[in-house]
């Protein structure tokens, strides 16, 4: 699985990054080689407002389905990437028993 980041103007820290790679290598393990990329948009939608405004952005290219989408916002980037990861995993399980 190929992950591909874009977090826009904002620097991404390596622990960020390392966060959204260990998070969705455990959430979408169990797909193996189905799951082909996961595209991560990472965005702050206030600035420096304070609130829920992390957002995180997740598409996975499932092979032989249409992409799956999620999103998830969060005062803190870890929160939102963990949130973002679960959901991704829900609607994955869900497109693929959908499909059988």
């Amino acid at each position: 699985m190929q992950i591909r980041l874009f977090d826009g103007p904002m620097a991404t820290s390596s622990a960020v990054l390392d966060r959204i790679t260990s998070r969705l290598t455990h959430a979408l393990q169990r797909f193996g080689s189905r799951i082909r990329e996961v595209e991560v948009r990472l965005a702050d939608v206030n600035g420096g407002k304070g609130g829920d405004d992390k957002r995180v952005r997740m598409l996975a290219h499932v092979a032989g389905l249409a992409p799956v989408a999620v999103e998830a916002h969060h005062h803190d980037y870890y929160a939102a990437i963990d949130g973002a990861a679960d959901k991704l995993k829900r609607a994955v399980t869900h497109s693929i028993a959908r499909h059988r």
